[in-house]
């Protein structure tokens, strides 16, 4: 049994509809929904950039992060500090998708990966 009395104050949510899911394969398949990356940008200003998006807890801003982590994986590489947001990314969003969707996840990775290498 759940508790419900303080259900308000507990940061749970709904999970996610079928067009949330879409908005989010959306995001993932379009261009980078963050700001142009300059390759001179110190690796700390990214890491609070990074981090304040994780933070928000918005899957929206969180694919746009996955999105523009993984055109710099394709063109520039990743610092092992950004393999992991990378990853943290990727595991939010296949976890919100999973549980949404009714999938396993590998399949729900496997469409997240096919959406990132559309564009």
């Amino acid at each position: 049994m759940v508790p419900t009395d303080n259900l308000g104050s507990s940061q749970l949510r709904r999970p996610i509809s079928r067009q949330e899911i879409e908005q989010i394969y959306r995001v993932l398949a379009t261009a980078d929904s963050l700001p142009s990356e300059g390759t001179a940008e110190r690796w700390n200003t990214r890491y609070q950039r990074y981090k304040a998006v994780l933070a928000t807890g918005s899957l929206l801003e969180i694919a746009g992060l996955l999105k523009s982590l993984h055109r710099r994986k394709e063109t520039t590489g990743l610092a092992l500090g950004e393999t992991r947001f990378l990853e943290t990314a990727m595991d939010c969003l296949v976890g919100e998708v999973m549980s949404a969707g009714r999938m396993q996840a590998e399949a729900v990775r496997r469409e997240i990966e096919l959406r990132l290498e559309v564009t």
